[in-house]
């Protein structure tokens, strides 16, 4: 099967949709297992948790249907993660 023609069906967005409450799933798992850990060891795996979740947060709210833009996160909201996961101290 043709890729581009598999992301072109109207039933992409569904699928996605489904895909994405399995990753939340596995972000929430993650962030439980993070969060028994000493910080200092781990500031990379949360800092990759709080982007991919923000990603595929503002994918959801876009939509998976086409027209698709790609997404990106502001330098800023970079920065606010990296101190919020103390990766700065």
């Amino acid at each position: 099967m043709d890729p581009a023609a598999i992301i072109a069906r109207p039933e992409i967005d569904a699928v996605c949709r489904q895909v994405a409450k399995l990753a939340h799933h596995h972000y929430d798992q993650a962030q439980r297992i993070l969060s028994s850990r000493p910080r200092g060891r781990i500031k990379t795996p949360r800092l990759m948790g709080a982007v991919y979740s923000e990603i595929l947060r503002v994918s959801e709210a876009q939509g998976f249907s086409p027209p698709r833009h790609r997404v990106s996160l502001p330098s800023r909201g970079c920065c606010r993660w990296c101190c919020r996961q103390g990766l700065f101290s």
